[in-house]
């Protein structure tokens, strides 16, 4: 069953100014372009790749209309923070018009690097899960969040397991040493505690240590459910992958909701509530535009009275594998699936 995927408001633009503003670049490029813009990207995992899609198709199309050309300068670093480093640096010594940065330490790295030259060159960040404790926001900066409203997410999680009331065990599995999913669990633990329901953080800083955290949960009838957050090491698809058949090959296969509708698509989750991926990176694209063309300056730009764009709670997606969940033996109830985007 599929319904169509709500699409975001666009962010009103300024096309013509009287005045260039202080990021209205183009006329550096050496290139033929109007404009040159560097793309850093921390890791290849889907929604990482769809931000970076959806903020260089939305940006092409912005600026054919508005009769200018862009360039795109696209490196990934593998996971790697100094490579992160290395390729802001390099962008900045190609004198960029812009940097495009998705994955929080990519995201740090890349304004670290633009600080470090004078904060002349914008830096634009897509998909980061908590901007504001991150230390993201400078004058320089501006950008898009995905985090989501985790009350929300543990209603869904009590709907899934059937249990109206009274209190239950979830299982948060995530990478520790990640800024962005260590302040999901804080947020996650703080919702389901209001709930009645307790949040136990199993973390990892390899992906070797999955096989042993979830063969503990398995172990311990408690828990009901397994959360994982928006993880840049957990998120690509082998880390996943294993996870998913970690869990349906144990002992006492356990429905996993996850921050990453993919991992639902792929069969290795039962559940996702979250933005879409290819639609914030449109988003930032919007907000690109509005510096490069529009002239203004990303730290003075307001999205709904806030720093950065965040996805209201009604645009967010629901994915629902319902083909996974009866495996384990579990019936998906009838008032999600009417309300689910995808079902598969």
């Amino acid at each position: 069953m599929k319904k169509s995927i709500k699409h975001f408001a666009v962010v009103t633009m300024v096309v013509a100014v009287a005045t260039m503003g202080m990021f209205m670049t183009g006329c550096r490029n050496r290139n033929n372009y109007d404009f040159t813009i560097g793309l850093n990207q921390f890791l290849v995992f889907p929604a990482a790749c769809d931000s970076t899609e959806g903020f260089r198709t939305r940006l092409t199309e912005l600026m054919d209309d508005a009769g200018y050309s862009v360039n795109f300068l696209y490196q990934n670093a593998n996971g790697d923070a100094a490579t992160a480093t290395t390729i802001a640096n390099n962008f900045l010594a190609q004198r960029v018009d812009m940097m495009f940065s998705v994955g929080t330490t990519a995201v740090n790295a890349t304004i670290a690097a633009a600080a470090g030259a004078g904060g002349t060159t914008p830096v634009v960040f897509s998909s980061a899960s908590n901007p504001t404790a991150s230390q993201m926001l400078h004058p320089f900066t501006t950008g898009t969040s995905d985090v989501v409203d985790m009350t929300a997410q543990v209603a869904l999680l009590r709907e899934l397991v059937g249990i109206p009331t009274g209190g239950f065990y979830v299982a948060y599995l995530y990478s520790s040493d990640e800024d962005n999913v260590r302040a999901q669990g804080d947020m996650l633990v703080d919702a389901a505690a209001a709930d009645g329901i307790t949040v136990t953080r199993h973390g990892v800083t390899d992906v070797g240590q999955v096989t042993t955290r979830i063969t503990a949960i398995q172990g311990n009838p408690r828990y009901r459910a397994i959360f994982t957050g928006q993880d840049n090491r957990l998120g690509t698809d082998a880390a996943f992958q294993m996870i998913g058949d970690l869990n349906a090959n144990g002992s006492r296969p356990l429905p996993i909701m996850s921050s990453f509708a993919a991992k639902v698509a792929a069969g290795a989750a039962v559940l996702s509530m979250a933005p879409c991926y290819l639609h914030l990176g449109a988003m930032t694209a919007e907000l690109a535009f509005r510096v490069l063309v529009g002239g203004e300056t990303p730290g003075d730009i307001r999205i709904n009275g806030m720093r950065y764009y965040r996805s209201p709670a009604t645009a967010l997606d629901l994915i629902i594998n319902r083909t996974l969940a009866e495996s384990f033996g579990m019936t998906i109830p009838q008032r999600m699936l009417d309300a689910a985007t995808e079902v598969y």
